[in-house]
């Protein structure tokens, strides 16, 4: 990140480990979306702002805007089924968004109530499945997985700027 003003402090991106809200994207047609989201705003004590797409094109323009403004969602989270796009190709095209813009793929955890082939996972990386019953029950599991692995990210996070000030790289230029 360049700084043309020598007097104007570089913006540092937010991470995972500052005390801002964690964006999470949650893409459901589900009618038991909503107990997700109120659970959600419970548990975490306003650390989380979840963001409610109704389908998959939906839940991409989300995250195409989110990526544009410069304040992209940490977490994307789907469910099945969706209209227009199913939860695979939702993938597929979020994962083609980010190639084009050359930056790393976005965690994204895809709860179903099927087996999840193996070869979507191996093929996207950043990708994990929850299978969760098809009931009103699954509201609980989906937003127990969403604290889960937005607390893991949180402790990597953590845990990565830890090892980076304990280990400083040498310039030898």
């Amino acid at each position: 990140m360049t700084n043309s003003d020598p007097q104007k402090p570089i913006e540092k991106t937010k991470s995972w480990a500052s005390f801002e809200p964690r964006q999470v994207l949650f893409v459901s047609a589900e009618p038991w979306a909503r107990n997700v989201l109120s659970l959600i705003s419970q548990c975490s004590e306003k650390s989380i702002e979840v963001t409610h797409a109704i389908d998959g094109a939906q839940g991409l323009y989300y995250m195409s805007q989110s990526i544009y403004s410069g304040s992209p969602y940490q977490l994307l989270v789907l469910t099945s089924p969706l209209s227009q796009l199913n939860p695979a190709s939702c993938i597929e095209s979020l994962r083609a968004i980010e190639r084009g813009l050359n930056r790393p793929p976005y965690p994204c955890l895809l709860c179903t109530p099927d087996a999840t082939p193996p070869s979507l996972l191996a093929r996207y990386p950043q990708t994990l499945h929850l299978r969760v019953p098809n009931s009103a029950q699954a509201a609980s599991m989906v937003a127990a997985g969403i604290l889960q692995v937005v607390y893991t990210l949180q402790a990597y996070q953590k845990s990565d700027d830890s090892a980076q000030k304990a280990n400083p790289q040498i310039n030898l230029s």
